[in-house]
């Protein structure tokens, strides 16, 4: 493998979309692209995208990130439509989706606010839904491939070759190639139909006929995989899948049967591992679930406790520790129901219950731990004093953020990472100082939108100042650089404001001098400029904003406005007619920068309709700069479309931005000389304007331009009366 794959699929591999997508480009500038790349330039450039979605400082940037992606790979795809690279691709742009919309299920199970969680489960169907289509690409490539490997395997079959031992190297590579694809084709199935159980999951009442629909289709798809593979592992998979999704469907029979099915192949406490034994404890789990649904408690805590006992060598594994949760919440709810002595040795019981669960990480630990303290004396995780384990202080910590209690979060991966010791998984140490970064992020945004700038300045630089390296340091930085503007902004000692903001923006740009973040440190000095009425130096730094940026279309915005304000400055001061002329290039320069923003703007709204308002400054402005250059008819074309929109939403009353409009519009139309629709123009503002000097000013300048008309109008009349030629002077006296 060529050393510059190897740096590219490293980079891919711990989440480095963006130094994947400019090594890339690099590479192709320096023409050093290696041949093993070449083909597949631009499904490398949409898996770097994709990776760095996740890097990505707000949703908007997430979604171009997502577009150019799918841009890149729709690409790919029509120039190398059978590249048999392109199924995986499919399969992981499906991942992505898939991964949304299971976090968005468990924010929702996790939200107490019933409309904030219709929202994210309805977001989790439409993450599913995207999904679905790329699942089913992926899976027909997938079974083509399938198909081509069994007829080479066929094509080289020995007869007398009975055994892998007795192929030749050629057939055992053949044959490795086929069990491959065959798993590829499989998992791709899968996928299928786990996208229709996790909808049918998306719906929380159990009679919607949505809900219904999805989980059946989900038992069908299990079930073909298990019919055609019963005797393999990849059927018993099926097979469990199977039962839960008729186990959500309430048929708790069926699902029983199911269940048993799958179990009846568990082997003995003594016989030897068969790789398939976390599976069968998620089969137990289930089972006793429906048994307690169906025979209460009794009748589960019997059966449960003997298997505990039975199985304890199966310990590690997420279904046991399921059985000994609910077990011991059981024994809590039953505890309240008695007293003295009976009641103490069962609720020790049950905590020492929670306390072995809570030390096994997996899909129950954290409920284990919560569900123990709220039982003890230690109460709430007020005290981190009192936190002793770093399972402990995570699983607090996760609790902590659920709440959206970003302080207390805080403080219990604070303490984490104080209980971290030479033995500790670094993969957990790493996962609690991101989990930290991202809550004291989430703080600093809180601090921000509270008004509490100086807060949010010094926990952001907190993360950058730990963590440099890490994912959050750059939109920490990038929040501390609006933060210490705003806080420059409202400064009494203006200089001292700046030179902090200053100092910040700079290390941020020497930091990450590619980055976006780095983007938003040039605009904010560009603005802190703005402030000083220092507008050349504004210009020159929104203009230093990299044009594969996403704040690209934002910097040519303020870059175009500035060199227009600049420009108006300058003609109010211009003595001569080559004084003005010489302005001209400078005009030109904001027409371009603002052409250039609302391009950007309009393309960036065909993928997200909830942006189109976003170029209307942009369109606006650059209305008014053709009006002054002279170019009537290009200022109608992009004016009279807002002011279209003016008149059928009728707003009441009208802002500012709406004068603007209709004022450019009427002056667009006052020089094509189509004065009834100057006059309508005055009348939406009389309509729905209130009675202020503003207002008032904007009616008067109407009011003077078709004076004004009414003047030429006269004086060509007049000059016609007095010509000698007869045919004009007849008109005139019409």
């Amino acid at each position: 493998m060529e050393p510059a794959v190897k740096f590219l699929r490293a980079a891919l591999d711990n989440g480095y979309g963006e130094v994947a997508i400019d090594y890339l480009e690099q590479l192709r500038a320096s023409g050093r692209l290696p041949k093993e790349l070449s083909e597949t330039y631009d499904l490398e450039l949409s898996r770097s995208y994709r990776v760095a979605v996740s890097e990505a400082f707000n949703a908007a940037e997430a979604e171009d990130r997502m577009g150019k992606a799918q841009a890149h790979l729709d690409k790919f795809l029509k120039e190398h439509a059978d590249h048999p690279q392109v199924a995986q691709a499919m399969e992981s742009w499906g991942d992505i989706t898939l991964d949304r919309g299971l976090a968005r299920l468990r924010q929702a199970d996790a939200t107490r606010d019933k409309s904030q969680q219709a929202k994210l489960l309805a977001a989790a169907r439409a993450d599913f839904e995207e999904a679905r289509p790329r699942f089913v690409d992926a899976t027909a490539r997938y079974f083509d491939h399938y198909n081509q490997q069994k007829a080479a395997v066929a094509g080289e079959r020995n007869p007398r070759a009975r055994s892998a031992a007795t192929m030749s190297r050629k057939q055992r590579n053949l044959q490795k190639a086929l069990d491959e694809a065959e798993f590829a084709w499989l998992e791709c199935r899968f996928k299928n139909a786990k996208i229709d159980f996790h909808v049918g999951q998306s719906y929380p009442n159990p009679k919607s006929p949505e809900r219904a629909t999805a989980f059946e289709a989900a038992a069908r798809a299990f079930d073909d995989v298990f019919q055609q593979y019963r005797q393999s592992i990849v059927g018993v998979h099926a097979h469990l899948w199977h039962g839960r999704s008729v186990d959500e469907l309430g048929n708790d029979q069926l699902a029983l049967d199911i269940y048993d099915e799958v179990l009846a192949i568990t082997p003995e406490a003594r016989e030897r591992e068969s790789g398939l034994e976390p599976l069968f404890a998620q089969a137990q789990y289930y089972r006793l679930l429906v048994l307690r649904r169906n025979e209460g408690i009794e009748p589960f805590l019997a059966e449960a406790d003997e298997w505990l006992e039975y199985r304890r060598a199966w310990q590690k594994f997420d279904g046991y520790q399921g059985v000994k949760l609910e077990v011991a919440k059981i024994n809590l709810q039953r505890a309240g129901e008695l007293t003295g002595r009976q009641k103490s040795a069962l609720v020790q019981s049950a905590l020492a219950a929670l306390a072995d669960v809570a030390k096994v990480r997996g899909e129950h630990q954290q409920e284990a731990i919560l569900l123990r303290r709220r039982h003890t004396a230690a109460g709430a995780a007020a005290d981190p004093a009192g936190v002793k384990t770093l399972d402990e202080a995570v699983a607090l910590g996760e609790a902590a953020i659920e709440n959206l209690d970003w302080s207390g979060a805080v403080v219990m991966f604070a303490r984490a990472l104080e209980l971290k010791s030479s033995g500790t998984d670094e993969e957990q140490i790493a996962q609690a100082e991101s989990r930290l970064d991202q809550a004291r992020y989430q703080l600093a945004v809180a601090h921000y939108s509270a008004g509490k700038y100086a807060e949010c300045l010094q926990t952001s630089q907190q993360i950058v100042h730990d963590r440099p390296e890490g994912r959050m340091a750059p939109p920490a930085a990038s929040l501390a650089v609006s933060a210490a503007l705003t806080l420059y902004a409202r400064a009494a000692d203006k200089q001292a404001a700046f030179e902090q903001l200053d100092a910040i923006a700079q290390d941020m740009i020497e930091r990450w001098p590619n980055k976006s973040e780095a983007d938003d440190a040039r605009i904010a000095l560009g603005q802190a400029s703005l402030v000083r009425g220092e507008y050349d130096d504004a210009a020159a730094a929104f203009e230093q904003v990299n044009p594969r940026s996403a704040r690209y279309a934002a910097a040519m915005f303020l870059a175009g406005q500035t060199n227009w304000w600049r420009y108006l400055t300058a003609k109010r001061k211009a003595g001569s007619t080559a004084e003005l002329e010489s302005l001209v290039p400078m005009r030109g320069k904001a027409e371009r920068q603002l052409q250039t923003s609302l391009d950007l703007k309009r393309k960036a709204a065909e993928a997200d309709p909830s942006l189109a308002d976003e170029a209307t400054d942009a369109q606006l402005l650059l209305a008014e700069l053709k009006l002054d250059a002279g170019q009537s008819s290009e200022a109608a074309k992009l004016v009279m479309p807002l002011a279209e929109a003016i008149a059928t939403d009728q707003p009441k009353p009208l802002a500012n931005t709406h004068l603007r409009v209709l004022l450019a519009a009427a002056r667009s139309h006052a020089a094509l000389e189509q004065f009834d629709k100057v006059s309508e123009s005055a009348r939406l503002i009389a309509e729905l304007g209130q009675d202020n000097a503003t207002v008032n000013g904007v009616l008067n300048t109407m009011f003077k331009l078709l004076v004004d008309a009414w003047k030429q109008a006269e004086a060509g009349a007049i000059e016609a009366r007095t010509a000698n030629d007869a045919a004009a002077r007849s008109v005139a006296e019409q």
